[in-house]
């Protein structure tokens, strides 16, 4: 077994902004070597504060429009309740996130974790998620996909509950794209402008390969 660890490093979500690490990279190789180096791989909801910023830092957005960021997530399908672990295959890897006894038996929820607090266990071609912290956002939207605009929870800028109307100035809300059962990492879209799009990506699989942003 191979197991790479974060835990020396403290999550920040404010700071003096976020930088390019990898240009591409699948995530397991990009969180590695963040990690490597002692670096925090910016989550969804540090990436959500940054992404509008215009200045000269961000020029390359323009060039890779689809970001890792280190909030690792599962969820199940719709209506079913959590077990052990959530699996899912990507490839010939299998990703596995094991579920805290107080959440197995909820329904709809989506488990989160934020890097630097979990480690990626290696065991032959399964990949394990190994947390010191996990939270769950409960009212996990069903759907995902449909434009569809959600608030999002506090702490993790996760969509949740039933749709919302519109999007207006002064609520965080979101639209979603999510498979019927995934573990991995949330993408972030950015467009050619440098602006990010307003939703974000569950369904993608953790050996594609986009940009690692970690914390500056």
């Amino acid at each position: 077994m191979n197991v790479v660890s974060a835990s020396t490093v403290a999550r920040k979500v404010e700071g003096p902004g976020v930088r390019v690490f990898r240009k591409r990279a699948p995530f397991e190789e990009g969180c590695r070597a963040a990690t490597s180096e002692k670096l925090i791989v910016a989550s969804s909801l540090r990436l959500t504060l940054a992404l509008p910023d215009r200045d000269s830092r961000f020029d390359c957005w323009g060039k890779y429009n689809r970001c890792w960021s280190g909030t690792f997530t599962a969820y199940t399908k719709p209506g079913r309740k959590f077990g052990p672990a959530v699996e899912w295959l990507d490839s010939s890897i299998k990703w596995i996130m094991p579920v805290p006894e107080e959440y197995r038996n909820v329904r709809d929820g989506i488990l989160v974790v934020e890097h630097p607090n979990y480690t990626i266990e290696r065991d032959g071609n399964s990949r394990i998620i190994r947390a010191s912290q996990v939270d769950i956002v409960e009212q996990f939207p069903q759907t995902g996909g449909d434009c569809r605009w959600y608030e999002t929870d506090p702490k993790h800028g996760i969509p949740q509950g039933r749709p919302v109307q519109t999007q207006f100035e002064g609520r965080d809300v979101r639209q979603l794209l999510r498979n019927g059962q995934r573990v991995g990492p949330i993408v972030r879209t950015i467009a050619d402008t440098g602006v990010s799009l307003p939703y974000l990506e569950l369904r993608e699989s953790p050996s594609a390969q986009h940009v690692i942003m970690v914390e500056q």
